[in-house]
């Protein structure tokens, strides 16, 4: 390393925050130099064709060194780091694009094992993981090359994702920060711009430190996968939940002509169901930023469905047939194991599956043998008793999935009303009430339903045999409505959890009401002020430890939708 390099690296100690012109000039002087491969394809030994020049490297790591970060010791360079993607999950790592027979495409995140080789991310002392995330995703939303303080470091051991070192200090992939699914080894991507949430990691892609002991095991043939999460204050806690990230198997096409051919005729969502899809899309209050784009798929044996989308966002809908339900999440990831299937019961009617499938699945068979048509990329039926799988079949080959436990031949939700009760009841400052009621399910577990100004929001029956809540995650949740509905935080805790509290932006907090299990509270008028409003809920355990910290960054848009109350 010559003079200069030595003396930009000792810099790093010594500089202010990003500066926004200096990342963009340096990024400009990167990309001038090394055109940049953006085919989506799976990538060789480089995220770009390299044009080595020498003059190229020094002005990139002056202009690094100004913008806030540290070039390595060693050979690396920010030519060495994964390109900049326009969306969430393109933050860290391009997609690639397959094509399968028949000519449809897939999107899908690369391979883990498809990656370049590449320096990893040194973060400085007292930044643990979820802040690293943090600073890392908020710095690529603002199209920066690295975040402030950060240095370049020889690349993490192989199928490791993040390190903490000897010295405390974490280190980082760049191009995985989030880790890798442990069943197909695909990047797990974020879902919608990163807000601080803590994440699940297989601990096969973690080292708490550079000699663990135990990090090697999770590699070994037969060795049953741990998930840990990092929670508040640096505490790593047991996880079994990678489902709060994408996990995709993508088995099928993930084009959608339903939403693009003109001939499927559009359809207009009104009243609170508009209103709910709207905040889904992330379009609340009308907004124009995202167009909704609805298309009315088929009505059948007085069952409609509906696909909508706006921006990145995609919303599956199933109108009639006793209730309405509906499935959102992001384009891209929607599909990601072939279709996304529902289901449920009215009333203890009979079991009604619906589903959305991409470009290329012909039809859909059961397991008993029954064939159901595909219309306009969706598909529904009431399945007979015993239905335990679905095969999606056409140009594009064939998948099968599980249904889910709503098709199993007992019914799941029986509850003995004769001996529902209150659980807690909270009178609305608007007037009303909220309350949760619960009962106990015939064959064992207990049901319940959270009602506000007398109407049911949210039913939930359990099982002896179902999986326990998990408590490394924040499993409460605001219920949005339209304009002057009430603002009321409720949800089932794990019994691990001894206590809830909410974080304001002001600084103040306020431990919540939890009566076996349940939180039910309404947020105060003052807390609806932006300046006090609600920015995070904190988990404690039974011995009053912080367990996880799970922030409120949509809060704002249930805000803009639905306003003030009176």
């Amino acid at each position: 390393m010559n003079e200069l390099e030595t003396h930009l690296r000792s810099l790093a100690d010594h500089v202010p925050e990003p500066d926004e012109r200096a990342t963009q000039a340096a990024r400009a002087v990167m990309r001038s130099s090394l055109p940049i491969r953006t085919d989506g394809r799976a990538r060789g030994r480089s995220w770009f064709i390299r044009a080595r020049t020498r003059p190229y490297l020094l002005a990139a790591a002056a202009l690094l060194v100004i913008a806030g970060g540290a070039l390595a010791a060693g050979a690396w360079s920010l030519d060495d780091l994964p390109p900049f993607g326009n969306r969430a999950d393109e933050a860290f790592v391009l997609p690639s694009t397959d094509i399968l027979p028949g000519g449809y495409e897939r999107t899908r995140p690369p391979r883990y094992d498809e990656l370049p080789e590449r320096p990893a991310l040194l973060f400085p002392m007292g930044v643990g993981y979820t802040e690293a995330l943090t600073r890392y995703a908020a710095a690529r939303a603002r199209r920066q090359v690295l975040p402030a303080r950060v240095e370049l470091t020889d690349p993490l051991p192989s199928g490791k994702v993040v390190m903490v070192r000897a010295d405390d200090r974490v280190v980082l992939d760049p191009a995985a920060p989030s880790g890798y699914a442990a069943t197909t080894g695909l990047v797990n991507t974020l879902p919608r711009p990163y807000g601080g949430d803590a994440l699940p990691i297989a601990r096969c892609q973690l080292l708490i430190g550079a000699d663990d002991p135990q990090s090697p095991a999770c590699d070994a043939p037969g060795v049953t996968r741990t998930y840990v999460r990092e929670g508040v204050n640096g505490r790593w806690i047991p996880s079994p939940n990678e489902e709060e990230l994408q996990d995709p198997d993508v088995q099928a096409s993930t084009e959608l002509s339903v939403l693009s051919d003109p001939s499927v005729p559009r359809f207009t969502v009104t009243g609170r169901m508009g209103e709910m899809l709207r905040v889904s899309l992330g379009n609340p209050g009308r907004r124009a930023l995202s167009p909704i784009v609805a298309r009315r798929a088929q009505t059948t044996e007085g069952v409609t469905l509906v696909v909508a989308s706006a921006g990145t966002r995609l919303c599956f809908l199933q109108i009639g047939g006793g209730g309405t339900g509906s499935v959102c999440g992001t384009q891209r990831g929607f599909l990601s194991r072939g279709a996304a299937i529902s289901g449920g019961r009215y009333r203890s009617g009979p079991l009604r599956l619906s589903g959305l499938v991409g470009d290329g699945v012909a039809e859909v068979r059961t397991d008993g043998g029954r064939v159901v048509p595909v219309i306009n990329n969706t598909f529904t039926f009431q399945p007979a008793d015993g239905v335990r799988t679905l095969t999606f079949s056409g140009p594009i080959g064939t998948f099968t999935l599980p249904v889910g436990p709503g098709a199993d031949k007992s019914e799941r939700f029986t509850p003995d009303r004769s001996r529902e009760r209150v659980l807690s009841r909270i009178a609305l400052t608007g007037g009303g009430y909220a309350a949760i009621r619960v009962a106990p399910n015939r064959g064992g577990g207990r049901c319940d339903w959270l009602y506000i100004l007398g109407q049911v929001r949210t039913t939930r029956c359990t099982r002896p045999t179902d999986p326990p809540l998990p408590y490394d995650v924040v499993s409460g949740g605001f219920n949005p409505g339209d304009r002057g509905y009430p603002y009321v935080y409720s949800g089932p805790f794990a019994p691990e959890v001894g206590a809830v509290e909410m974080n304001f932006a002001d600084g103040t907090s306020r431990r919540l009401p939890l009566n076996q299990g349940f939180v039910l509270f309404e947020i105060p008028r003052r807390n609806l002020d932006k300046e006090r409003w609600p920015v995070a809920v904190t988990t404690f355990d039974q011995d009053g430890v912080a367990l996880v910290r799970n922030s409120l960054g949509d809060f704002g848009q249930i805000v803009r939708q639905q306003g003030i109350p009176k």
